[in-house]
């Protein structure tokens, strides 16, 4: 059955995709269940600011070899963690360029044989969830890799001792390479940094962390947007309105795993300054991210959402919709002429960081037709010999301050609640520094200005208990949803289908 393409909000925070109502379908059930001058820093890494970008007549431009094999012992690097808290990563030049433009890109951060583990463990969790399928999807997209919780494929034949000690393996290494990056790099100390906290009052907690890939063959994009709810879960109000400086809203790092072309799509584009552009507020009403934001993203604003994407006169539905993350083209054309006005779009290589506040406004760049061959030719696929199509890999990070505040939800509905309202509601507009003293201290990772005691062993028990029982919370309250779903598309086709037959009895 073909059905015509929407830009939809879709949750899938920076896959948010042009895609038929049956592929969104399939996204929501995803879904729930410069540095210019470091040089004289002592440190194994060089670093220095972006300067390959690509920009419009409008637009301004601007170590642990092979340790992935091995179990990482968290424990052991508390002292060289907590050596790094002192090491002047940015310098107070990149601290203004990044409170004006609301990015940076740190290139040289990973040595080669850590991005070559990165590689190595994106291309096995890819692996991983092609086996859940059974089949190469269009994205691959796969949260809280840190907590160790992987897709378990959904049927294996019987395997013999020495394949399930290597399919283990292969699981341990792609938690441990992926946590090495999150917990262990200077990421947090850089993002620290930027915003900057005061490591005598506060500390600095992993929010969410996600990997993404996507099929370069497909025409997925999201229009000008900040992500919602189902991908940074967190309330606005909790940081906008109550920190004392701006640069803690959060950030978000955008670790690409792959070289990404400005030149033939794929990448991030960016609104320069537009975490602090005079029409943020009405970009943000436009697409509900002022509603997201403050309470919390309920089950009526998702079948909302559905109803707007499945509805013949789409114009007119999408802009009832409650939460419409990519569709400012659709709603405001004159606010998203002002966000293109000063777009930058990034040329990205395998290792760079692109940090960006988290109010920042972004887009994907379709991948262009000469693109598609051109990453084809680069990752070696050949689609006449049967070879899945390439995709883009990209491992996103998200920081915030330990006072950021999970939604509370309208009257108490967690429907689209992250894992640890799931788990228990009462965590629902409590701070990650209360979620970690009242209930565990796994679920959101303090990162800086030290490492939670013993975080390895707890995040594992976390992921063998909590997390189990909330995916099960989550599934419940997915399949209900489901079910409201299939009743509005058969209520949707029935009225398509009365509205043919008077047409041509006219």
């Amino acid at each position: 059955m073909q059905t015509n393409r929407r830009r939809t909000s879709s949750p899938t925070g920076h896959i948010h995709c042009t895609v038929s109502s049956s592929q969104w379908l399939l996204i929501i059930l995803a879904v729930l269940c410069s540095i210019p001058t470091v040089t004289a820093v002592a440190t194994p890494f060089s670093m220095r600011t972006a300067s390959r970008s690509k920009t419009t007549s409008n637009s301004q431009v601007e170590d642990n070899s092979d340790s992935h094999h091995k179990q990482v012992n968290l424990e052991t690097q508390r002292e060289q963690d907590q050596n790094k808290n002192n090491l002047p990563l940015v310098s107070d030049k990149d601290r203004q360029a990044f409170a004006e433009d609301g990015y940076l890109v740190i290139r040289g951060l990973f040595s080669p044989q850590e991005i070559d583990a990165m590689t190595a463990a994106a291309d096995a969790l890819v692996e991983l969830v092609h086996k859940r399928t059974g089949q190469f999807t269009f994205s691959v997209i796969e949260k809280n890799v840190v907590y160790g919780d992987l897709p378990q494929p959904a049927s294996e034949p019987p395997q013999t001792r020495a394949e399930r000690l290597a399919a283990q393996q292969a699981r341990d290494m792609i938690v441990q390479t992926f946590r090495q990056v999150a917990l262990h790099s200077k990421l947090p100390h850089i993002c620290a940094q930027l915003m900057e906290l005061d490591p005598q009052t506060q500390c600095l907690r992993l929010l969410r962390d996600v990997f993404l890939a996507k099929d370069v063959s497909t025409d997925t994009t999201c229009d000008w947007h900040v992500d919602d709810q189902t991908f940074w879960p967190e309330s606005f109000v909790s940081t906008a309105s109550q920190q004392s400086s701006r640069n803690q809203d959060g950030i978000n790092v955008w670790l690409a795993l792959d070289d990404y072309s400005a030149q033939h799509g794929g990448s991030m584009i960016v609104s320069k300054g537009s975490h602090r552009a005079e029409w943020r507020h009405d970009a943000y009403q436009a697409i509900g991210q002022d509603r997201t934001q403050d309470g919390g993203m309920t089950k009526d604003d998702v079948l909302d959402l559905i109803s707007a994407i499945t509805e013949n006169s789409k114009s007119k539905k999408q802009k009832r919709a409650k939460v419409a993350t990519c569709s400012l083209q659709e709603i405001n054309p004159r606010i998203r002429a002002k966000a293109e006005a000063n777009k930058v779009e990034l040329d990205l290589q395998k290792g760079d960081c692109l940090i960006a506040t988290r109010l920042l406004f972004h887009r994907t760049a379709q991948v262009t037709k000469e693109g598609v061959q051109y990453y084809r030719d680069q990752s070696g696929c050949n689609s006449k010999d049967g070879n899945p199509k390439p995709h883009l890999h990209r491992y996103s990070l998200r920081y915030v301050p330990g006072t950021a505040r999970l939604p509370r939800g309208d009257d108490g509905d967690t429907t689209m609640a992250d894992l640890a309202a799931q788990w228990k509601s009462d965590n629902a507009g409590r701070t990650l520094d209360e979620i970690s003293q009242l209930d565990h201290p796994a679920w959101y990772p303090q990162t800086w200005p030290q490492l939670e005691r013993h975080l390895h062993h707890k995040l594992n028990r976390l992921a063998s208990h909590q997390v189990v029982q909330a995916k099960a919370h989550a599934k419940a309250s997915f399949e209900d949803l489901m079910a409201q779903v299939a009743a509005l598309q058969q209520e949707s086709s029935t009225t398509a289908t009365d509205n043919g037959k008077n047409n041509s009895s006219m």
